[in-house]
């Protein structure tokens, strides 16, 4: 399977909707999505979605937010390293799930922070 159809899925063009409407670049939504800015431009073109003109920032962190609302020009990173097969099944499970390992990681995050999950996952 190409990678065009794991990209734009219905969750990610909700996503570069509510980016695009924001104001973000190409440049900044295909970061957040995992995609490149051509593609973005193409996708947005023949689904109609107006996109900020002009060169933008330069890319940052991929971060895919669980909550709509959030602030998309203000991202931060995080690195993460997980053992050989839990690395693996990470991305088996991203796979099945249709989003990249990166979207996955924060999509998780998100959650964990914005609820106070923490007690909860981390089951001290």
């Amino acid at each position: 399977m190409n990678g065009y159809g794991r990209v734009f899925t219905s969750e990610n063009l909700a996503l570069i909707k509510q980016m695009a409407a924001q104001g973000c670049s190409a440049r900044e939504i295909a970061s957040a999505i995992g995609s490149t800015p051509s593609s973005v431009r193409v996708k947005c073109s023949y689904q109609k979605i107006r996109l900020r003109r002009g060169r933008g920032r330069p890319p940052g962190p991929a971060s895919l937010p669980v909550e709509r609302s959030m602030d998309f020009t203000r991202q931060s990173s995080v690195v993460s390293y997980l053992p050989a097969s839990v690395f693996a099944e990470f991305n088996r499970k991203a796979d099945a799930l249709r989003v990249s390992a990166s979207a996955l990681a924060s999509m998780l995050l998100n959650v964990v922070a914005t609820s106070d999950l923490y007690k909860a996952v981390l089951d001290d």
